[in-house]
């Protein structure tokens, strides 16, 4: 898959992904504590719920698709969680936690103000800044290749590093070479 596929995937991931993250994790919490407090007992759809929560938010720090995932959904996490610290600073109102139903209302805050948010933000940011998440898979340096070498009658699997396949016209001392090479069987020369 081509770099380009792989990013549009990412940002496609990274759309769909998160609100359904922030919704899982808002009514898992939210259901939770109010079972918790109403009741004092355990809510299994919530736990259920959060349990796939944290599948799909791993699947969206951890996934070789694209970091643009990551990136979107971090930034968005980050930026819910940090405006009740906003909020408490400038003492103006910014969430509009009117517009949620009471189980969502309730998770939203709890997670938000306890700053789980900011969390799972910073969380899915990091996880998008490892370059090799940005490279694709066969573009990463000094990786070691596999070369096809036919001796006699079998034909074996090299790996030929990097700087060797460069030299490969100069310095041939430096190319290792394999003798009676079986598919799946390899012994170095001894020279």
């Amino acid at each position: 898959m081509s770099n380009g596929a792989r990013h549009a995937l990412g940002v496609v991931a990274g759309l769909l992904l998160p609100p359904l993250v922030a919704a899982g994790l808002w009514y898992g919490v939210g259901d939770l504590t109010l079972q918790a407090q109403q009741s004092f007992r355990i809510s299994w759809i919530a736990v259920g719920v959060l349990a796939a929560t944290a599948i799909v938010l791993a699947f969206l720090a951890g996934s070789r698709l694209s970091p643009v995932a990551s990136l979107l959904g971090g930034l968005a996490f980050t930026a819910i969680g940090v405006m009740p610290f906003v909020e408490m600073v400038s003492g103006v109102r910014l969430l509009p936690t009117d517009l949620l139903p009471a189980v969502f209302r309730n998770g939203f805050t709890t997670s938000a103000y306890s700053g789980l948010l900011i969390v799972v933000g910073v969380t899915l940011l990091v996880a998008s800044l490892f370059p090799s998440r940005w490279r694709g898979p066969g573009t990463r340096p000094g990786r070691a290749r596999r070369v096809r070498v036919v001796v006699g009658l079998g034909v074996a699997a090299v790996a030929v590093p990097a700087a060797a396949q460069r030299l490969r016209g100069r310095h041939t001392a430096d190319v290792p070479r394999v003798s009676h090479a079986w598919p799946g069987r390899m012994r170095p020369c001894a020279t």
